[in-house]
């Protein structure tokens, strides 16, 4: 059985906070800050899942890092 969304985003204890998106001229990277303040991206290999997260994030206001 699929997760849902948020049991995916928020089961392992990971809040909103820890999330950022990183938007370059070319893709959109979930991402999430880790123990010890280290970035990592957050690789979903189901891209219907992927693209239910990324929105979902963004429907909570998930912070956006534009990248040049």
């Amino acid at each position: 059985m699929k997760p849902t969304v948020d049991d995916f985003l928020f089961g392992e204890g990971l809040k909103l906070e820890d999330y950022f998106i990183r938007v370059t001229p070319v893709s959109e990277v979930l991402c999430y800050v880790g123990p010890g303040g280290r970035e990592f991206y957050l690789s979903i290999s189901d891209d219907e899942l992927a693209d239910a997260a990324l929105q979902r994030l963004r429907d909570l206001g998930v912070r956006i890092v534009e990248m040049g």
